[in-house]
Formats: C-alpha cells, sequence, structure tokens
C-alpha cells in the first residue's frame, strides 16, 4: 500500500471522508487515503451506502460510520451517459438530500475537512471541501453531449476548495480525462492503490476480478464463465459480491468480495488477471506491475476510453467483451503464453 501521499492535512484534523456507490473502485481508492490520514494522526469518520459502506467498516472496523442515499442509478440504455442524462433530475434530488444530511451531521460532528470522493452532494460552508475525481473532462462521444456534461460538471467541481486527481501529472494513467482545462487548486496524488507487491508461489494461472454494477456484472461473469470451465487453467474468481455461486469446477476457486489482505495475495498469487477497465482496478495492476487482460464495460463511456488510452501500454492487453467469445483463448494464448 502507498505509505505517502501528498495530502497536508495536520494532526487532529477531524476529517470526513465520503466514497460514491458505484462498484467498490471508489472506496477501495480512498483506502490508502484513510490509512494515510490515521497515520497522520487525524481523526476520520467515513461515509457512504451499501457495498463500499460495508466493506470500509471491515477495513477499519474502529472507525465512526455513517449512513449516506443511495443514487441508484438504473441501467434502462445501453450507453451509460443516456443512463445518468435521462436520470439528472432524480440526481439531483439526490444531491440535494445527501446536502440536507450532511449539513445536519455536520452541526454534531463539527468536520474540519469533507473530502468527496465523486459524491456531489457532500459538501458543507462550515468546513474545507475536497473532491476526488480523475473526470475532469467527460470522454462522452457526441460534441454536444460532451459539452453539455462537461459544462454540468464544472457546476459542481465550483462547490470544492480542492479538487484530488488520483493519477500522475507527468504520465497519465487517466489520460485526457484528468487534464487540468481552467481549473485550480488542483493536487495529483498519483496511482492510489491498496495492493503491494507479495514474493508468493504462482498457484492461479489466472485471477479474474468482477466488479461493477448490475446488470454488467453478471452478464460479464456468465460468459467468462461459459468460455474458462473449458479451460485447463487454474482459476481464482473473485466475485465481488456476497451472494453464493452454485458453480463448481474443479479448476476454479470461488471467492465473494474480499478483503484488502486476501485480494492482494491472491492477486499476487496469479500469473495474469481477468477484470474490467475500472480506472480503481487500473491503478492497483499499475502498483503491483501486473499484467492483465482488461475488458470494457459495453456503454460505459469511461472504462471505453480507458481501454482506448491504454491500448499500447505494456501491461494490458484490451479485448471488447463482444469478442471474447472469439479471441480470449486465443488472446490468453498468444499474449500471455497460457
Amino acid at each position: 500500500m502507498m505509505s505517502t501521499l501528498p495530502i497536508n492535512i495536520p494532526a487532529g484534523t477531524n476529517v470526513l471522508i465520503a466514497p460514491l456507490n458505484w462498484g467498490l473502485g471508489h472506496a477501495t481508492r480512498c483506502i490508502p487515503i484513510i490509512q494515510s490520514l490515521l497515520d497522520n494522526g487525524c481523526i476520520v469518520s467515513i461515509a457512504s451506502d451499501g457495498s463500499p459502506l460495508a466493506l470500509l467498516i471491515e477495513e477499519f472496523p474502529s472507525l465512526e460510520f455513517h449512513t449516506l442515499p443511495s443514487y441508484n442509478i438504473n441501467y434502462k440504455y445501453g450507453s451509460l451517459a443516456a443512463n445518468i442524462i435521462m436520470q439528472l433530475p432524480k440526481l439531483a434530488l439526490v444531491f440535494a438530500k445527501e446536502n440536507r444530511l450532511l449539513n445536519k451531521l455536520q452541526k454534531e460532528h463539527q468536520w474540519d475537512v469533507i473530502i468527496s470522493d465523486c459524491r456531489y452532494g457532500i459538501y458543507s460552508s462550515s468546513a474545507k471541501n475536497i473532491l476526488i475525481t480523475h473526470q475532469l473532462n467527460l470522454p462522452f462521444k457526441k460534441g454536444l453531449v460532451q459539452k453539455q456534461a462537461n459544462f454540468a460538471n464544472n457546476q459542481f467541481l465550483k462547490k470544492f476548495e480542492e479538487i484530488w486527481i488520483p493519477d500522475y501529472s507527468d504520465h497519465r494513467l487517466s489520460g485526457s480525462l484528468s487534464s487540468l482545462g481552467k481549473l485550480k487548486n488542483i493536487t495529483y496524488l498519483g496511482a492510489l492503490s491498496r495492493m503491494y507487491t507479495q514474493r508468493l508461489p504462482q498457484n492461479y494461472d489466472i485471477i479474474v476480478i468482477l466488479s461493477g454494477p448490475e446488470p454488467s456484472r453478471s452478464i460479464f461473469e456468465k460468459r467468462l464463465y461459459d468460455i474458462l470451465s473449458k479451460s485447463r487453467y487454474k482459476i481464482a474468481w473473485v466475485r465481488g459480491i456476497e451472494e453464493k455461486w452454485e458453480q463448481n469446477h474443479s479448476n476454479i476457486d470461488v471467492y465473494p468480495r474480499l478483503a484488502t489482505a486476501k485480494l492482494n495475495q491472491l492477486i499476487n498469487m496469479s500469473k495474469m488477471v481477468i477484470s474490467r477497465t475500472g480506472y480503481t482496478t487500473v491503478m492497483d495492476l499499475y502498483a503491483l506491475n501486473k499484467k492483465a487482460l482488461l475488458v470494457p464495460t459495453p456503454g460505459q463511456s469511461e472504462q471505453e476510453y480507458i481501454g482506448g488510452w491504454l491500448q499500447n501500454h505494456t501491461l494490458f492487453t484490451i479485448v471488447n467483451e463482444g469478442e471474447l467469445e472469439l479471441n480470449l483463448q486465443k488472446t490468453l494464448s498468444n499474449e500471455f503464453n497460457l
């Protein structure tokens, strides 16, 4: 895990950190920040909802926790942009609801610094407000949609005194997503990761790491299983959810959502990784210098953009989901010598 971050928050500061519930990535990338704040002697509270809140309770059981309203994005359309645009009125209501709840909590807890990871309603006039995001420029393909989306995004960004970007200023993993534009008060944190390298026996050929919102997570899981269950590979299969799975295969060890230590161990015990192109996953793999086959979630413009951006990176091989049945076995053989 990263031990030093460019975070200048002094000891004794009362801090709230609130990651978005959109898969587990926002919560897991906050883990090194939370640990850094604790190491610096800060008083830390955490607010979120759903699986991210449950994961952070497991990681930091002694801290104080608060439950925030869920964004509850519905995936009716194949495009993430369309899903968000059609639900903007609902999202605006959620932003207002979480802001009202935050200000009620703020009267009681008097946080000095409030750190939001992509929760746009988490800010208060009586605290210093910091936003964690790598999306200063939204990657929607249509010009007018992108222009309108970036205008709305910039309006939200203005509510925060500082923006922390989990990337490097000089060699970006997120490409133009984290380009500065006219924004000021920007801090590049580098690649945020809770993972660290361990010298362990390579017991698995592949670790499959599943994440993200439904139904895309389950669809991806079924397609991968239909292919890999017929293979000779030894596989660690991390579902990213608590639900039990009835599938049984002698070469596949199935795990639910895992705490950091166990997941880190399994990745280090595997020759390569298959996962989505989630940005937090990319940062984890970069930190571990681990080769991976990445599959962007169809319709998620950010993952599709990152997949294109990383296409020529030495660690990553990108395969579209629609090509899995045709190309997965061949790619594992040619690119990863499996």
